[in-house]
């Protein structure tokens, strides 16, 4: 019987836990931005807009936000890992 040898563990990969990949989005979908980004007015939580993708270098979202009258506040690109497909809780 011959047996492979064992997959590597990553190094942020522990054993029996697999890896965590960053959450993929859609062009045009509502996400909520995980922390607050003073410099754009943006509050942890609020919502935005993808307006683009970006896949080179990196994975990469162009998000937009409004203000109440419908013009733009803030546009930005942002890493996956820091927007959620979901609200953040109260």
């Amino acid at each position: 019987m011959s047996h492979g040898s064992p997959r590597p563990i990553r190094s942020n990969e522990r054993r029996g836990q697999r890896i965590r990949r960053p959450p993929r989005f859609e062009l045009l979908q509502v996400v909520y931005v995980r922390d607050a980004h003073p410099g754009l007015g943006v509050v942890k939580g609020e919502c935005g807009t993808i307006v683009e993708t970006f896949d080179t270098p990196d994975t990469a979202y162009l998000v937009e936000f409004i203000e109440d009258d419908g013009s733009t506040k803030a546009e930005a690109a942002f890493a996956p890992d820091q927007l959620s497909a979901t609200p953040p809780p109260p």
